[in-house]
């Protein structure tokens, strides 16, 4: 078999993205595992949920950022605040409530919004 320099990139970038879909891949999840809940994958979803919402109502170049905390003792409750900035324009605040089911069954989410976004 002759390698050639074109041939020699496409194996080393091959190689490459056999790696980083080896480490990235277990690390995505639909729903949350074990006993406690991922606040920051939370926080992470509630981003994504928020900004998709917040295009499709036409608020566009919003970064969002959510910063949640536990809000009861039992670590199923969370207060999450919502900052949604724009740079030309005032920041849009509000407080999301999250409410999260003892861990169950791992095909289905656990936790929820208080406007019924399903996260985890």
């Amino acid at each position: 078999m002759r390698f050639t320099s074109r041939s020699v990139v496409a194996w080393a970038l091959l190689a490459v993205a056999a790696v980083a879909f080896a480490l990235v891949i277990p690390a995505c999840h639909r729903t949350s595992f074990g006993d406690r809940i991922d606040v920051i994958a939370l926080q992470r979803q509630m981003d994504a949920v928020i900004e998709r919402q917040l295009t499709a109502a036409a608020f566009y170049n919003r970064r969002v950022v959510v910063l949640c905390s536990q809000a009861g003792s039992d670590g199923l409750h969370f207060s999450c605040h919502v900052d949604a900035s724009n740079p030309t324009l005032p920041t849009q605040s509000w407080v999301e409530t999250v409410t999260c089911n003892p861990p169950g069954d791992t095909d289905v989410p656990r936790c929820f919004s208080d406007h019924g976004e399903a996260l985890q």
